[in-house]
């Protein structure tokens, strides 16, 4: 699998050079296709990963492992009480129904002769975090979702006053993420699940760049974030 992902590469880049267009490229990957190598792209600049369960025998080439994941690799215990606000009625309803939807896709893709579900590219993102979970084991069994109204990230921002829908503490592996209602509550289903996914993902311990600047040695921005998880998710 070395060859397609490393001619991808190389036509992203000649595609790109003189462009600061931002842009993501999601493939599997591996001796049996169990890992995804992901491109981050910025204008002429990439960064690229291979994200593949432990013990995998002879990895692709292509990258750093794990590269954009950050955090100590240590769960964080909820708070008493939790911060934030509690979820109104409208804002808890559309949250449940972007959460199923969330847990369908992070259940994999059934595989009819094998009569299971078996790993796909959404399921892969969450390779290599240093929290060790899948984005399955952390909707249902690690995280809490709160209104973030109001709420100051741990930068001292309030990110629902921009143009979040949602959002988490990156990349301490907080148990939390905040919702901001009314934006939140305007999306389909759909991108419910994948805002959903795309916040697992930073508490798994996905870097996020905060800042306008473009090199390779950059995490991937926001937008290339969704990008991904539409890619390897819808």
């Amino acid at each position: 699998m070395r060859w397609p992902f490393l001619f991808l590469l190389v036509l992203a880049l000649l595609s790109f050079t003189t462009s600061a267009w931002s842009a993501v490229s999601v493939s599997r990957c591996g001796p049996a296709n169990e890992c995804v190598c992901i491109t981050w792209i910025s204008g002429s600049s990439a960064t690229s990963e291979v994200r593949c369960p432990a013990l995998t025998p002879d990895p692709p080439p292509g990258g750093e492992v794990g590269s954009t994941f950050g955090g100590s690799g240590t769960p964080v215990a909820a708070a008493a009480p939790h911060p934030g606000n509690p979820l109104d009625q409208a804002t808890q309803l559309a949250l449940n129904s972007g959460i199923d939807l969330a847990d369908v896709k992070l259940m994999g893709e059934f595989d009819p002769d094998l009569r299971r579900y078996v790993s796909n590219e959404c399921t892969e993102l969450f390779l290599e975090s240093p929290l060790g979970r899948s984005g399955r084991s952390l909707l249902n069994g690690y995280v809490a979702f709160r209104s973030g109204t109001g709420v100051r990230d741990s930068a001292g921002a309030v990110p629902c006053n921009g143009s979040a829908a949602a959002w988490t503490n990156c990349c301490s592996h907080s148990p939390y993420i905040f919702i901001c209602d009314s934006r939140f509550n305007e999306m389909s289903r759909t991108q419910r699940a994948l805002v959903i996914i795309h916040e697992l993902l930073h508490v798994g311990g996905q870097r996020e760049d905060k800042n306008t600047t473009v090199g390779a040695g950059d995490p991937p921005n926001s937008p290339q974030i969704s990008d991904a998880v539409a890619k390897s998710c819808s």
